[in-house]
Parts: structure tokens; C-alpha cells; sequence
């Protein structure tokens, strides 16, 4: 695995002394990750900028999507310690090795959020199950981080550019904004 990349398996992410994390899961196949977490989190240290990406198997789009957060940090905030989270859900169609070829040597950081059975039998064709467990997840690396700003992708956007990166948090890095938004201009069909 590349030194710029962790993984980590977690249900909630929260703050705790010491600025680490606690929730952490053993999970069988990974064994426990604990400690290498807690090391791989002081490596990165703090952050100004996340970019998390929410994903449950979207190998069409997340390293396209991946790439463009990349492109994007590199020409819009050159200047900042930024780190890709990618967030996934346990996917089982290669999403989380194409994402992690994809970041290159970028900060990023991989964590996996839980999803519960009732997620899978509420699943809208628009989202993507254990939605809510993805973003808490990125919104806790983000604490625990740290930033300033998080910039949010569904792991699905189709067709992200990195101008979207600059125009999502600009407004919060310079003009003190604390929530922004996109707006879809979509036919109504």
C-alpha cells in the first residue's frame, strides 16, 4: 500500500484527548487497526481542506472522480494541506484499489463506514445506502483533522471537474461562508 494512504474501518469517528479517534472496529479480514490508524492520522497531522468522496460501488466514476479532486487540490489550493478521504461502504467491485490508484501521490486517506441491513432495503436508485454513515464518517475525519473546509463528491458524480473543487469551497475559505451547496441545472424529466 502507498505510503500517502491509510485504511481503516469505523462506524462514528469522533474527537477524543489527544486529537484521535475512537470507534474503531476490528473487522475479521483486516484484523484490528487500531494503532496503525492512530499512527496514520499523526502522519498526516492537520489538514485545511477535505475532500471526502462517498462511495458504495461506484467503480465506473471514483477514479475519474478521484483524479479530478486531485487535479483540483493541486491548482486550486497548492498552498494548503489538503487529504482525499475516500469513504466506502464496502464495495465489491474493485472501487477502493481504483480510487487508491487513482489519489497517486496525493494525501488520501481510505476509511470504511458501516452499512446496516435496513440501509440496504431502504436503497433509492438516486443514493446510495448507509448515506448518512458515509458523511458522518467524513465530517469526523474532518474534526478529528482539523479543517476548515470539507468539500463533499458523491462517489457517482459523473463528469467532476476540478474547477468544482474551487467553486464549492472558495466561498468558504474566502468569503467565510458555512455552507455551500451545487446547483443542478437539470431538465424536469
Amino acid at each position: 500500500m502507498p505510503s500517502n494512504c491509510c485504511v481503516f474501518r469505523t462506524s462514528r469517528v469522533t474527537k477524543k484527548k489527544g486529537g484521535l479517534i475512537r470507534g474503531i472496529q476490528e473487522v475479521p479480514e483486516l484484523g484490528n487497526l487500531v494503532e496503525q490508524t492512530e499512527v496514520d492520522l499523526d502522519r498526516i497531522g492537520q489538514a485545511d481542506v477535505v475532500i471526502g468522496v462517498p462511495s458504495y460501488n461506484n467503480s465506473e466514476t471514483i477514479a475519474a472522480l478521484v483524479e479530478a479532486a486531485r487535479a483540483g487540490v493541486s491548482e486550486y489550493f497548492p498552498d494548503s494541506r489538503t487529504v482525499i478521504v475516500h469513504a466506502d461502504g464496502g464495495s465489491k467491485d474493485g472501487t477502493l484499489d481504483l480510487a487508491r490508484e487513482a489519489a497517486g501521490q496525493a494525501p488520501f486517506l481510505q476509511v470504511s463506514f458501516r452499512i446496516f441491513p435496513v440501509d440496504k432495503l431502504s436503497e433509492d436508485v438516486l443514493t446510495m445506502p448507509g448515506r448518512a454513515s458515509g458523511l458522518e464518517t467524513i465530517f469526523g475525519v474532518t474534526r478529528t483533522l482539523g479543517a476548515k473546509v470539507c468539500v463533499v463528491v458523491s462517489g457517482g458524480a459523473r463528469g467532476m471537474q476540478p474547477q468544482w473543487l474551487d467553486m464549492l469551497a472558495r466561498p468558504v475559505v474566502d468569503s467565510g461562508f458555512d455552507f455551500v451547496i451545487p446547483y443542478y441545472r437539470r431538465h424536469k424529466f
